[in-house]
This record gives C-alpha cells, structure tokens and sequence, in this order.
C-alpha cells in the first residue's frame, strides 16, 4: 500500500500524519483510546439461546466491535499516530 498515512480533521479535511503537530499527535492517539473504551464499554456480549443463534449473534457483535469502527489500537492510523509520536520522544 503506497498511501501516505493521513488523519482526517473534523472538518473532512485530511492532512499527513507526519505534518501534525506534537500536540495534535498526542490529542488524536488519545482520542482514539478513549474511543475504544467507551466502545467496549457500550456493546455487551451477546447471550442467546442455541448455538447458531449465539454464532450469530458473537458474530455481528464481532463486527461492530473491531471490523466496522476500528477504534484505539484497531485504526488503520493508530501506529502511525504512535510511531510520529515516538519519532518525536512525545509520552501521552
């Protein structure tokens, strides 16, 4: 993949990872371990009845928790986030 990291600002606009600011770096590493907290905290495990009812309910849980939001260390952007910071000598 020969895609230069990017982080998209809350405008829709995406700049390059590398260009952000220590601060930035910081504030968004931390936004994105927050965010996967506050996920593992909303979604609780499924509990159903029959084993393919529960497969499918694990499943879609499965989904929704790591595939479709990708949060904390499950974003795409999170080690190159990390790996500037560290770059940088910056502790968060």
């Amino acid at each position: 993949m020969n895609r230069f990291p990017s982080w998209r600002l809350a405008n829709g606009d995406r700049i390059p990872i590398a260009t952000m600011t220590d601060q930035h770096l910081i504030n968004a590493i931390r936004l994105l371990e927050r965010q996967a907290e506050r996920e593992a905290e909303i979604i609780p495990f499924p509990d159903f009845q029959g084993e393919m009812a529960q497969w499918q309910a694990e499943k879609a849980w499965y989904d929704v928790q790591v595939a479709e939001y990708q949060r904390g260390p499950d974003h795409p952007g999170y080690r190159y986030l990390v790996r500037e910071a560290r770059r940088g000598e910056l502790t968060w």
